[in-house]
C-alpha cells in the first residue's frame, strides 16, 4: 500500500457516498456512535476490525482499505 490507511477516512467517505450522517452509520454497523467515533479515532487499526466493517458495508477488504487512503495528488507527492 502506498499510503497509510485510516479508518476515519474510509468510515466518512462510504457516508458520504451513502449520504450518511455518523449517526446512522453507527446504527447501520449495529454499534454505538460513540464505539465507532473511537474506533475512527484510533491510531492502529486490526486488520479483524477492517475485515469486519468491509463486511458489514458489503464490499471487499481491499475496497475498503482503498477507500481508507488519501487521494495521491500532485500537492502531496511533493510533501
Amino acid at each position: 500500500m502506498p499510503d497509510k490507511f485510516s479508518f476515519n477516512l474510509a468510515v466518512r467517505e462510504i457516508a458520504r457516498e451513502r449520504k450518511w450522517t455518523i449517526k446512522k452509520t453507527a446504527w447501520f454497523c449495529g454499534v454505538s456512535i460513540s464505539t465507532l467515533r473511537q474506533l475512527m479515532e484510533s491510531k492502529h487499526t486490526y486488520i479483524s476490525t477492517i475485515e469486519k466493517y468491509a463486511a458489514k458495508f458489503n464490499m471487499t477488504t481491499i475496497v475498503f482499505i482503498q477507500k481508507g487512503q488519501p487521494e495521491i495528488t500532485e500537492e502531496n507527492r511533493q510533501k
